[in-house]
């Protein structure tokens, strides 16, 4: 994570409970097959980062949960991965 916020700019991975569709890690770690364990006083679960995501702003979790860690797998050997962040000099909202 510290990597990828070097990249992305994206302060924690609390940023991956937003659910925004703006959000930079999100896409990188679904496509390395990430999980992310959400937790609370009741337990602790596991999901894979695809499945956390019912809707733009929603996820899985609960009211109570918080997420505790994010689990990347290791990549196969002589592999490698890249990410281009692609900005605009002028934003459009409707």
């Amino acid at each position: 994570m510290p990597r990828l916020r070097r990249v992305t700019g994206e302060p924690s991975a609390a940023n991956l409970a937003h659910a925004d569709a703006a959000g930079d890690p999100a896409p990188v770690l679904i496509s390395l097959g990430a999980k992310i364990k959400v937790g609370s006083k009741k337990g602790e679960k596991v999901y894979d980062l695809g499945e956390f995501y019912t809707d733009l702003f929603e996820t899985a979790m609960e009211h109570d949960e918080m997420v505790l860690e994010v689990q990347v797998p290791p990549m196969a050997p002589k592999t490698a991965c890249a990410y281009k962040k692609f900005t605009s000099s002028r934003t459009i909202w409707a």
